[in-house]
């Protein structure tokens, strides 16, 4: 693979998807993969330097064309979402099927190379994108294409006021928690249930 400059100077191999992969290599051989993230990337990148040109164009109309692109392209072609199973990334990669963290993984490579200024952000067992939008903290779900508000997070995944305020859920979290989370796996989510 040809190595990519993009405008911000990152390059594909030095983003959070490349981090994760070399983490899991010894597990899963990146041989097998049927699709790369430099794919994705040579995709995806293009369609959002286009939408830069138009002034209009908001955070969630690029999120919208990521959240397109990923559907229809060989990345999720069963179009299916897993949930039961701990995916790794590189998983995902040679089955072509995603989840939430892996969704949540790629949205964050993508905003690596061009920045979309999104952060993670986990609700109890989800994962998802937070953006600050005119002043307000709005989230994206990257398994529908919807954004959704903190209340209607709050509601929706019974978030109690003890866990907000101990930071649990709903706050942005750094890369380096985002990669420690997705080293230790989603089964260390559901410890936190009593707060939830």
């Amino acid at each position: 693979v040809a190595m990519l400059s993009y405008g911000c100077g990152k390059t594909p191999d030095n983003t959070i998807v490349h981090d994760f992969l070399k983490n899991e290599q010894e597990i899963i051989d990146n041989k097998n993969f049927k699709i790369t993230f430099e794919d994705i990337l040579e995709d995806i990148i293009p369609k959002l330097e286009e939408q830069n040109k138009n002034k209009k164009h908001t955070v969630f109309n690029k999120l919208r064309t990521i959240d397109k692109y990923l559907r229809k392209s060989k990345w999720n072609k069963k179009g299916i979402f897993n949930y039961k199973k701990n995916k790794l990334l590189s998983t995902c990669f040679v089955e072509e099927i995603a989840d939430c963290d892996s969704n949540v993984t790629l949205y964050l490579g993508i905003n690596d190379i061009h920045n979309l200024n999104i952060y993670p952000v986990y609700a109890p067992k989800h994962a998802l994108i937070g953006v600050k939008y005119k002043g307000k903290e709005m989230f994206w779900e990257t398994t529908n294409g919807k954004t959704r508000t903190r209340d209607e997070l709050i509601k929706c995944y019974n978030i109690s006021e003890k866990a907000l305020k101990e930071g649990l859920w709903l706050r942005k979290l750094t890369k380096k928690e985002r990669s420690e989370e997705r080293r230790v796996g989603k089964e260390c989510r559901s410890r936190w249930s009593p707060y939830h």
